[in-house]
C-alpha cells in the first residue's frame, strides 16, 4: 500500500502542525478499512484477540508511534483489576509499554524516547486504591469475585465492548531523513501477540504492513 503522496494528500499534510493529528488520520483510515471489513464479511474483527493496531508518523526529527492492544492480550482480562494479582499484573504491562526503547528498534538513525504515556485506565481504575488497603481476607474474596466476573464475562462477550490498553510514544531522530525502518519487540511481537497491523506515513509516504512474530519490521519507503 506504500506510495507517495499525490498533491492534495500533501497539502492537506503540509497545513497540519500537529504530528497527533496525522496519526489521528491514519487511526481513522483503520476504522474505515475495518468498516469495510464489516459489511463484506458481517463480521466485526476490528477488536481481536492477539491482534494489535500501531500508527506511526515520521516528520522531520521526530517520530510518533501510537500503540493499542486489547487488554486481554496484554494483562489476560477486561474488567477492571479486582484482585491484587490483576492489578500487579497491569502494574508490570504498564512498565514494560513505558519501556518505548526496548519495544522499538530504529533502523538507519539512532532514535531516543522522549516520552512514553500508557492508558490502563479500561482495566485499572479505582483499583490501585483497593490494592494499597487489601488484607489476605480482602484479598481471597476479590479473588473469588474476579472469577464470578470472568465467567459472567464470558457468558455475554458478544454484548459486552471490550476493553484495550494505549500507549504513545515520542521519539527524536539524530537524522530523521535517513530512518529506514521500525522494528517492534526484540525477538518476538510484544505480549505474545500474533499479529500487528502497522499504518504509518512520512512527509513523502504512506503504507500499511501485518507484523507476525516472523515479520517484525515496518519499511518506511
Amino acid at each position: 500500500m506504500g506510495g507517495r503522496l499525490c498533491d492534495e494528500e500533501r497539502a492537506v499534510m503540509n497545513g497540519i502542525p500537529s504530528q497527533r493529528w496525522r496519526l489521528t488520520v491514519i487511526a481513522l483510515g483503520l476504522v474505515f478499512a475495518a468498516a469495510l471489513s464489516v459489511s463484506a464479511t458481517g463480521q466485526h474483527d476490528a477488536h481481536v484477540h492477539g491482534v494489535a493496531e500501531i500508527t506511526l508518523a515520521v516528520e522531520g526529527r521526530e517520530v510518533e508511534i501510537a500503540l493499542m492492544a486489547p487488554a486481554m492480550s496484554v494483562v489476560g482480562f477486561e474488567h477492571e483489576a479486582t484482585s491484587e494479582v490483576q492489578v500487579d499484573a497491569v502494574s508490570s504491562a504498564r512498565e514494560l509499554l513505558k519501556n518505548g526503547a526496548a519495544l522499538f528498534d530504529f533502523q538507519g538513525a539512532r532514535c531516543e524516547l522522549q516520552q512514553a504515556d500508557v492508558d490502563v485506565s479500561a482495566v485499572l481504575n479505582s483499583a490501585e486504591t483497593v490494592h494499597n488497603r487489601h488484607d489476605d481476607h480482602d484479598a481471597h474474596r476479590s479473588e473469588d469475585k474476579s472469577h464470578g466476573d470472568d465467567e459472567s464475562h464470558g457468558a455475554d462477550d458478544g454484548e459486552q465492548s471490550h476493553s484495550d490498553i494505549s500507549a504513545h510514544y515520542t521519539f527524536v531522530c539524530a537524522q530523521g531523513e535517513t530512518l529506514q525502518a521500525v522494528s517492534v519487540g526484540a525477538q518476538a511481537l510484544p505480549f505474545g501477540l500474533e499479529t500487528v497491523n502497522a499504518a504509518w506515513v512520512s512527509d513523502t509516504a504512506q503504507g500499511a504492513v501485518q507484523l507476525t512474530a516472523a515479520k517484525r519490521l515496518i519499511q518506511l519507503n
